[in-house]
């Protein structure tokens, strides 16, 4: 069985995503690394409109359509055939690009802010079948100057480890984003007696056991953003979760490859550029 195993996700086929990910995959040699393209969502409506009224107005239609299991399969499945028809081309010339590494192509709605969904699927079709104990997200704007077993054999005490792990509080900007999300977790933990504490995260980096997979990978989860559903309802079914201590994994500021150099005893780097 193999200790580790990565899921890479990137959004976009250029020469900056792929070098990372051949590097990431040439310094950790003992590492099974799953590359995992996010192909975009047409479905619901695109939100990043130029006006402040406007966006919000679409991320509310965005955030109710999401609330229903039914409208969430069926936009998954929309954009599944759409686009792998629209973008053929592109996703083979991806798939000889990457030479027989197990390419995964994801299609989950709203991905950016439902990154836990596109892991439990991608569990669900290619992870479950796979002799691993632990595995890291990693994303595209992400780097590592040390292996992945120096980073994370500490944690692996835990079922879960997250960065900047905390308890959720108003201050947080995603604290009731998508709209109503906050409510609409509280009532499924509620309905599941489960404990209701809230928590907050940086998705990048995380570290997720196999066990916690398995007992998630066929909930129905409620329409939340990743980074407060994922390490609450970890936590709330009774699973360990630890603090990832990598102080150069923030949301801001972006750095450059450079300064990544300037600090390679940090180890891991998010986001940069």
């Amino acid at each position: 069985m193999v200790k580790y195993a990565v899921l890479f996700s990137f959004h976009q086929i250029s020469s900056l995503s792929i070098n990372r990910l051949r590097k990431l995959q040439r310094e950790n040699p003992d590492v099974i690394i799953f590359p995992c393209f996010g192909v975009q969502q047409h479905l619901p409506i695109p939100s990043r409109w130029r006006f402040h009224y406007a966006r919000e107005f679409a991320d509310r239609v965005n955030a109710l359509g999401l609330k229903s299991s039914h409208f969430f399969k069926f936009s998954q499945l929309v954009n599944e055939r759409t686009e792998s028809f629209r973008r053929k081309t592109e996703l083979e010339r991806l798939s000889r690009i990457l030479d027989g590494m197990p390419l995964h192509y994801d299609f989950t709605p709203a991905g950016w802010s439902n990154l836990d969904l596109v892991i439990l699927n991608w569990f669900a079709t290619i992870g479950e079948s796979q002799d691993l104990d632990y595995l890291i997200f990693y994303e595209q704007d992400m780097l590592m100057t040390k292996t992945i077993a120096s980073l994370y054999d500490h944690y692996t005490r835990y079922d879960a480890a997250f960065a900047l792990l905390r308890r959720a509080t108003p201050a947080w900007w995603f604290y009731d984003y998508p709209p109503s999300s906050r409510k609409t977790l509280l009532k499924w933990l509620d309905r599941r007696r489960l404990n209701s504490d809230l928590y907050a995260c940086i998705f990048a980096g995380a570290m997720i056991s196999r066990r916690v997979l398995e007992s998630m990978v066929h909930l129905d989860l409620p329409n939340s953003y990743c980074e407060m559903r994922l390490p609450t309802v970890v936590a709330s079914l009774g699973f360990s979760c630890g603090r990832l201590e990598f102080p150069m994994v923030r949301y801001r500021p972006t750095l450059t490859e450079k300064e990544v150099a300037e600090r390679p005893e940090a180890g891991i780097f998010h986001p940069v550029a």
